[in-house]
């Protein structure tokens, strides 16, 4: 720029005059240098910022393993509870499972108010009570193929509740041989008759009366069974054993 000035102040004295003297010139180099400026001193700049520091990671946790547990093993004392059996409720007297005894009597009520007592006596199988049936009456023929028998002698003691007349007969019973039902009005053919006594009676209150009563049973059944009041459907009824 400096140099730029000083061509130019030259330029302009050698255009204006044809010659002109050394001092004049040398005077309008000292007026054009005290009209250059001096130069400005350059701007300082601040530097720019560098990056703040960078927050610092944590690796990501890795699964820390578990310490194994070192836990003993105590023994245990078994605790010794007494039992306390529970009552188990007996079977009812009279039922299928448990039958009445031969020589034990049974309580029955007939028709809701007729109370009394049955009991089995005596019972009779296979060859004895075929002799006594025959001694009855020869005429009375022999139990099918398979059966024999039974001869039941029963006892009824009219001594509950007074209900009027209780008339009883041996066509309310059957037998359960080998778990079939036999109904004593099954029987018509082959039926005893003139057994004495027989079981059939009426009695006021305060009667006693026993009778026989004959029905078939399975030669080869060890426990039949004889059964009052059972119904077409086979529920209810009371049972007795017949083995003694």
């Amino acid at each position: 720029m400096k140099r730029l000035l000083v061509f130019l102040t030259i330029t302009c004295l050698t255009a204006c005059s044809s010659a002109p003297s050394e001092k004049a010139i040398q005077t309008a180099l000292a007026g054009t240098m005290a009209a250059i400026p001096t130069s400005t001193a350059w701007p300082t700049y601040t530097p720019y910022p560098t990056s703040t520091a960078q927050p610092t990671f944590t690796p990501y946790p890795t699964d820390t393993p578990k310490p194994t547990p070192t836990s003993t093993v105590t023994p245990l004392k078994p605790t010794h509870t007494p039992l306390k059996p529970t009552d188990t409720p007996k079977p009812q007297m009279g039922t299928r499972n448990m039958p009445y005894p031969i020589g034990e009597a049974s309580q029955l009520t007939m028709s809701g108010n007729i109370q009394f007592t049955l009991t089995i006596k005596e019972v009779l199988r296979g060859d004895e009570a075929l002799s006594k049936i025959q001694e009855a009456n020869p005429s009375n023929n022999p139990p099918p193929s398979g059966f024999e028998f039974v001869l039941i002698l029963a006892e009824v003691n009219y001594n509950g509740n007074d209900g009027g007349l209780l008339t009883i007969e041996k066509d309310f019973f059957s037998t359960i041989t080998s778990s079939r039902l036999i109904n004593y009005t099954q029987t018509t053919g082959y039926t005893p008759c003139c057994l004495e006594p027989d079981f059939s009676f009426s009695l006021f209150h305060g009667g006693v009366a026993e009778g026989w009563i004959a029905l078939p049973v399975y030669t080869n059944d060890a426990s039949p069974l004889l059964v009052i009041g059972i119904l077409s459907n086979g529920t209810g009824g009371v049972f007795f054993s017949l083995t003694p």
